[in-house]
């Protein structure tokens, strides 16, 4: 009760924002799935919500982000490409990933719907610019730095607000203008664009799971010996959740097979891995039909990677793993969103909406060598790339 007094809500703090504003629904566009929707009005120039956004190079979504390309057959720029700001003239892109930014759907050109909102840097409130630098949310700054200097730069802030141009009634949807390079490539992609010959039977993982027709049972997950007469769709697979530091109840030396329990109560479960599914029994604790299930955890490829993934060599397989422990997902690159020729284009910013210093002719023009990092505070330092964080405390190989 104490934090919850402490933390809470203040309508006249502007530290805090409302998203009663908006709401997620269908969207007016054919084939676009879902919108950002007014849940009530909002007046012309009013900030419909603002979200903070991570610099980051363009090379790092092409491909693995090495440089390498992808292999034959997938797309070579990552889907986060389509969620991404950016200028033509920039290797420097924008990833917002505040709430509900990234439903906001693209008006003008041939989408038959007009912009009503347009992307502005984030107006700073008299709190933030008296916060200490590291608690500041919006870092003007970082507007006179070079490109590569804002993307190596580690703890400071950019955000930016959607604003609405007209009064927006509740009900309509928000659009933002994508640019006219986006317009373009889209009406290209679309004119060009040939389905895959297996198209009308593909279904998604979750498509298919979801589909009494195709999956009649749905609470019952197959065994490899049930798949060898009803098998799953070929771009489907089963994979299990199952950590390194899983209790071992005993090694066959012999068989080199370590044979484990499944423990619910030793969340979090971080590690999924592929698995097959052995045997499916009862539960014996419970009384509404629920199963258990014995399951082969198969080794991956950069498991060694990750201390709560590297699991012992030989085989694995574990007993009691519930319903929740087990999933039924789409095989790597076989979801229609790696397609070849699937779409792939940034999100086009605003004329004059990134600095002089963050393109690269005027960059070539002010300087002919690279641009270095100027002193912009040594509590940011660069970040690192390497690093993964897990819940857990490592602990010594078993």
């Amino acid at each position: 009760q104490n934090y919850k007094r402490r933390n809470s809500y203040r309508a006249n703090d502007d530290s805090y924002m409302c998203l009663d504003n908006v709401k997620i629904g269908e969207t007016q566009l054919e084939n676009a799935g879902k919108g950002l929707v007014a849940a009530k009005s909002i007046v012309k120039e009013d900030i419909v919500l603002s979200s903070p956004v991570v610099p980051i190079h363009r090379r790092d979504l092409f491909g693995d982000g090495t440089g390498k390309t992808a292999p034959h057959g997938i797309n070579n720029y990552q889907l986060m490409l389509n969620y991404a700001l950016g200028h033509g003239d920039s290797d420097l892109l924008l990833l917002p990933y505040g709430p509900f930014v990234n439903y906001i759907n693209g008006g003008g050109g041939s989408a038959g719907q007009k912009a009503n909102a347009v992307l502005r840097w984030h107006t700073t409130g008299e709190k933030e610019m008296d916060a200490p630098r590291r608690l500041q949310f919006h870092h003007h700054e970082l507007f006179g730095e070079y490109a590569k200097t804002v993307m190596e730069t580690h703890g400071k802030g950019l955000v930016i607000d959607i604003v609405a141009l007209d009064n927006i009634g509740a009900g309509e949807e928000i659009f933002l203008d994508y640019g006219t390079a986006w317009t373009q490539a889209y009406e290209d992609h679309v004119k060009r664009y040939q389905p895959p010959s297996n198209s009308s039977t593909y279904r998604t993982a979750d498509q298919w799971f979801n589909n009494k027709k195709l999956n009649p049972n749905p609470e019952f997950l197959k065994t490899v010996e049930e798949l060898k007469t009803d098998p799953y769709p070929d771009n489907l697979q089963t994979i299990c959740y199952y950590d390194s530091d899983a209790k071992i109840e005993k090694v066959d030396e012999e068989t080199n097979t370590n044979y484990a329990v499944w423990e619910d109560g030793s969340l979090p479960h971080e590690c999924i891995r592929p698995c097959d599914i052995l045997e499916r029994y009862p539960d014996p604790e419970e009384e509404e039909g629920e199963m258990l299930y014995t399951a082969e955890m198969m080794h991956f490829e950069g498991e060694e990677n990750y201390w709560f993934c590297n699991m012992k060599a030989g085989k694995h397989i574990a007993r009691d793993l519930d319903f929740d422990g087990i999933l039924i997902v789409d095989k790597p690159y076989s979801h229609d969103i790696f397609l070849e020729q699937a779409f792939r284009h940034e999100i086009g910013v605003p004329d004059n909406f990134y600095p002089r210093e963050w393109l690269r002719s005027k960059v070539r023009r002010r300087t002919e060598q690279e641009p270095t990092r100027s002193d912009i505070g040594d509590e940011f330092r660069r970040k690192k790339t390497d690093v993964v964080v897990s819940r857990k405390s490592p602990k010594e190989e078993l």
